[in-house]
């Protein structure tokens, strides 16, 4: 026998929670990668943009930059991305979720020194890894 559908009030607070836990997890030390992607197209639709500004014997001098631009910010997100993930591994993935403090030798529950977020090392570790 299926179980009731939840009321309209435990929906919603069952949103609002999943939505408060994205706000902290999306701008958090894991993800900050994705957010490095996006500015760098940004600034490569930016740089296309700039055509329409810049005068042509000026737009001439500086095409190179619409692709060397965001090349280099794509290769300093896969830099940053590798360095992050061997610090991370290095740490036993005890690790902040949120702001990438080292937890190691501290309790198994507790709040980040660094940033104040409650964490569980079991649970970080699920997380860093990908299982939860």
């Amino acid at each position: 026998m299926n179980p009731p559908p939840p009321s309209l009030a435990e929906a919603r607070a069952w949103v609002r929670e999943k939505w408060r836990r994205f706000r902290e997890d999306a701008f958090s030390y894991a993800y900050r990668p994705v957010w490095y992607v996006f500015g760098a197209q940004f600034v490569f639709l930016l740089s296309g943009c700039l055509g329409f500004w810049v005068p042509r014997d000026v737009w001439n001098h500086i095409q190179w930059t619409r692709l060397v631009v965001p090349l280099f910010l794509m290769a300093a997100v896969v830099v940053f991305s590798f360095r992050r993930s061997r610090r991370v591994k290095r740490a036993d993935y005890k690790v902040c979720f949120r702001c990438g403090y080292d937890l190691r030798g501290l309790e198994e529950t507790g709040v980040c020194p660094e940033c104040g977020r409650a964490y569980e090392i079991a649970a970080l570790v699920r997380k860093w890894k990908g299982e939860g």
